[in-house]
């Protein structure tokens, strides 16, 4: 049988220089985020109630920085689809719940390698620079297609 992760409480290292989710505008979030699954990835696992709570993960693992903070965005990430698990009907809040568990399970093993890990979490300069560099790519994807 497979043992689901437990909360660890990991502390963060985030402050007012580091970009918060709550922070971003909704076309920033658009790049960032892809839902479940990783980017790009041949697995898409179904999205359900817990698009956002992925999306958010997904701008954890690329602020990125040590292996505690990625601790600390694994633990979040299960935290906010229990919370999102909480908010369904009671006859498949279990289901959720469970759900929730095998995704964080996923990730906490196999996600590692998408962790951006550097010294510090990655500032708001830092993040612009990512931004303007995806919306470059996506510009040349679109005219080399066209």
């Amino acid at each position: 049988m497979t043992a689901f992760p437990k909360l660890n409480r990991q502390k963060s290292r985030i402050d007012e220089t580091h970009p918060r989710w709550s922070q971003l505008p909704p076309d920033i979030r658009a790049l960032v985020g892809n839902g479940c699954g990783s980017k790009g990835g041949w697995l898409r696992p179904p999205n359900f109630m817990f698009e956002a709570s992925c999306d958010q993960h997904d701008f954890y693992y690329l602020r990125g920085a040590t292996e505690g903070d990625r601790i600390a965005a694994d633990d979040a990430f299960l935290r906010a689809m229990l919370r999102d698990a909480a908010l369904t009907g009671w006859w498949v809040r279990w289901l959720n719940r469970r759900i929730a568990r095998t995704y964080a399970w996923a990730v906490s093993k196999y996600g590692k390698s998408h962790f951006s890990y550097r010294e510090f979490p990655m500032t708001w300069d830092d993040l612009n620079a990512h931004v303007f560099v995806q919306r470059k790519l996506t510009a040349y994807r679109e005219n080399r297609d066209a």
